[in-house]
């Protein structure tokens, strides 16, 4: 495909976002989505890994450039697909890892923020929540993804804009560990060797009673189209 590259390795789904800034339009989404149901649809225990070819970013969010000029109604059908679609990462029925080596700003940042684990890049890369910045607010589903990350920072990401590195992420519990550049990958691999072997079933179930306030403003929004 044009802007991903899926595998199946040692019964983990890797998901690479080959698109340099892999920003999102519509057509980048729908792609997304289909994929998100092929990794979904697959039968028996696994894991999916999502990482980027491009050391600079793992996902800048929203292609501002290709958005602001759209019609009042084509933003809104792009922002209910963009909702949907990482709310049903944020939800998905097995282990989800995010190996972040590069920048994660705005909607790249709120995807890597509703999957499971998010292991960083330690000495390069911006975790950050512009929204505040470039005037676009938070939808309730959007909110209800990003809440896994703890007050006060959370608070500081969503008033302020300010970007947090990988040390200050780890300090601040937004991301689970930090890597070198190296070892980011393997070790984010290997963890979601050990998290694939988990019994699906158990796994998702404690995932939707865990996220239950998502799942349930997940459901209204599907209502909604």
């Amino acid at each position: 495909m044009a802007n991903f590259e899926l595998e199946q390795k040692s019964d983990v789904f890797i998901l690479t976002m080959t698109n340099k800034d892999n920003t999102f339009t519509i057509d980048i989404l729908n792609e997304l989505n289909a994929l998100i149901t092929e990794v979904e649809n697959y039968q028996g225990n696994t894991a999916l890994l999502i990482t980027s070819n491009y050391e600079k970013t793992w996902s800048t969010g929203i292609n501002l450039d290709w958005y602001l000029p759209l019609s009042t109604e084509d933003k809104a059908k792009f922002k209910w697909l963009m909702e949907k679609v990482l709310a049903r990462i944020a939800l998905l029925n097995m282990p989800t890892i995010a190996a972040i080596n590069g920048n994660a700003y705005a909607g790249g940042a709120i995807m890597a923020s509703g999957m499971d684990f998010r292991f960083m890049r330690a000495d390069r890369g911006r975790y950050c929540f512009p929204e505040i910045t470039v005037k676009i607010p938070f939808t309730k589903v959007l909110m209800e993804i990003v809440r896994v990350i703890p007050v006060p920072a959370l608070e500081e990401m969503l008033f302020t804009g300010r970007p947090f590195g990988g040390e200050e992420c780890l300090e601040k519990n937004i991301v689970h560990k930090i890597f070198s550049k190296e070892e980011l990958f393997y070790k984010s691999f290997e963890i979601a060797k050990i998290m694939a072997q988990k019994d699906r079933i158990t796994y998702t179930t404690t995932k939707l009673f865990y996220k239950r306030e998502l799942h349930e403003v997940y459901l209204e929004h599907l209502k909604n189209k």
